[in-house]
């Protein structure tokens, strides 16, 4: 869905503004609300809870009301209290893979992406247009006011400005903050301590995330707190992918493998948020002789939503391989070669990467089949293991026709009595 607003006047409203809807909320305990796969651009103006998209988004089960893969554009959101580039206030809500470049402003509890949030889950999303209040308290990058969320994965690049301010989050209350970035100038003449302009009692954790102390005007005065204010550093070196990867513990270290990676000569960037996974028919290959098997491997995803369709590309050349949609699959035929492989799962040599419906990539995945002892599942079950079998059991056949006179058909009794093997095929599935 694309929604644009005429641009000399745009949506105009009190309070519980947006461009899709005003208010929305999730009721039904065992149904879950989803808003996805929407395009907006324009203005957007109210008082209290005024979203670029929605005004007001709740959920009664956390979680059950799902934006993702939404997108605000250009344009410019304002409104006295709870005021966001996709939504004015979020309460039990996900935020998934979604962004606003739109410019937001004027009173308190500001956001470039989220107004005021509680108990909300932001993950793989971002926000790159300016926030700004005459004077209005907690002020953010990417979430004016937030409570009790979950924050992996994200980025705010605009410039914010007003009293207490931070880059990432105004204000933050028993959140948890894990590998976010923030990379614009910050103003204000109150309190801010450049990622996070107030961390309430130093309730909420941070996990390696980062402001860029260049082009904030913001030191990190004291490297002691950065479990609740983030780490400080200079545009050289959040533009060095090592900051994010050279900490000893594992949870310090960003993924650029999946998740992200680096720009050239800029910060770092989300892949699209569709995760690539793979089955493979047959399951698994046998490692006793060598051996080219010919196998399928079906590319499916668990973040597909409804109405999308994605494109399987091999990463080797580019080239399209297969589509799908939710809940589908795309087969792709394949042949792995274990000669010399080991027991265990052995990660194929081609991998795979999916494009979404706005052109945005994901990182490369690469299929695994097991390769196991077990004779291999092939029709032909191989001259060459026939002929071994023949080699072991002759001596016993050459007995036990001369024990019979060189007849033929003690050679058949012999085999039917289970002394013998029968040389028949074996198949696995």
């Amino acid at each position: 869905m694309t929604i644009e607003t005429d641009p000399s006047s745009g949506v105009v409203g009190n309070n519980n503004v947006g461009m899709l809807a005003g208010a929305i909320a999730q009721t039904n305990s065992n149904k879950q609300a989803w808003v996805t796969l929407v395009k907006a651009k324009g203005n957007v103006s109210g008082n209290k809870n005024v979203g670029g998209l929605i005004g007001t988004a709740e959920a009664a089960n956390s979680f059950y009301a799902i934006f993702a893969y939404d997108r605000m554009g250009a344009g410019v959101v304002t409104g006295s209290k709870n005021v966001g580039g996709l939504v004015g206030l979020s309460d039990k809500t996900q935020v998934y893979n979604s962004s606003s470049a739109a410019s937001v402003g004027t009173g308190e509890g500001i956001g470039g992406l989220l107004g005021n949030a509680s108990g909300t889950k932001v993950t793989r999303s971002y926000a790159t247009g300016n926030v700004a209040s005459l004077g209005g308290s907690n002020i953010g990058g990417l979430i004016g006011a937030s409570n009790g969320n979950d924050i992996q994965m994200n980025y705010a690049t605009g410039d914010v400005t007003g009293s207490v301010v931070g880059g990432l989050l105004g204000f933050s209350g028993e959140d948890k903050i894990l590998h976010n970035y923030a990379a614009g100038n910050i103003a204000t003449t109150g309190l801010t301590h450049g990622l996070i302009g107030e961390n309430f009692g130093s309730a909420s954790t941070v996990v390696a995330s980062f402001w860029d102390t260049s082009v904030s005007g913001v030191p990190d005065a004291d490297a002691s707190d950065a479990a609740q204010y983030g780490i400080g550093r200079s545009t050289s070196e959040l533009q060095d992918e090592t900051t994010f990867t050279s900490a000893a513990a594992a949870n310090q270290k960003w993924d650029f493998e999946h998740y992200w990676f680096m720009q050239a000569d800029g910060y770092p960037q989300l892949y699209g948020g569709m995760d690539l996974k793979f089955e493979a028919s047959p399951s698994a290959v046998s490692d006793q002789i060598s051996h080219s098997h010919e196998l399928t491997i079906n590319a499916n995803s668990g973040y597909v939503v409804y109405g999308q369709t994605v494109t399987v590309y091999r990463a080797a050349d580019d080239e399209i391989v297969g589509t799908f949609g939710p809940s589908e699959s795309a087969p792709i035929p394949v042949t792995v070669d274990t000669t010399g492989a080991i027991e265990g799962n052995k990660r194929l040599d081609d991998g795979y990467y999916l494009v979404d419906q706005d052109g945005r990539r994901t990182s490369v995945f690469y299929p695994e089949v097991l390769v196991d002892n077990t004779p291999p599942a092939w029709g032909e079950w191989r001259f060459d293991h026939a002929e071994r079998q023949w080699r072991q059991y002759r001596p016993i056949l050459e007995r036990c026709r001369r024990r019979h006179g060189g007849a033929a058909w003690p050679i058949i009794m012999c085999t039917s009595t289970g002394r013998l093997p029968r040389f028949t095929e074996r198949r696995r599935t």
